[in-house]
């Protein structure tokens, strides 16, 4: 009768020592392929690295658009909220002024146009 014996320490150390003795041979060949995957590494961290800072920046660039247009119309939103100011005043003192006589004041609501300034 005829077996088979299979021993896998055997035979993994001789393929072991099979390719240290290549890899010996092949120093240059291992260091080539260290260098290869450390620029491999180092140009997809930098590609990263500029992706997100121009997508960043981009973003701050859009930001600072919209705030600018915020505050001007800002502005002429406070700008026409002093005129109507301006006019209620105007309107409640020319109610209350003890020199006009009752019967020449006007006492209905004015319907008063504002220009609104525009760019």
């Amino acid at each position: 009768m005829n077996t088979f014996a299979f021993n896998p320490r055997e035979k993994f150390g001789q393929h072991y020592a099979s390719f240290l003795q290549k890899m010996q041979k092949h120093d240059h060949l291992r260091d080539l392929i260290k260098v290869g995957w450390l620029l491999v590494a180092l140009l997809f961290f930098v590609f990263m690295y500029l992706y997100f800072v121009s997508l960043a920046s981009t973003r701050g660039y859009f930001l600072r658009q919209a705030m600018q247009t915020r505050t001007s119309i800002s502005f002429q939103q406070e700008i026409v909220k002093t005129q109507i100011l301006k006019i209620r005043q105007e309107s409640w003192w020319s109610m209350k002024d003890p020199n006009i006589p009752w019967s020449t004041r006007n006492t209905k609501p004015e319907v008063v146009r504002i220009q609104i300034p525009t760019e």
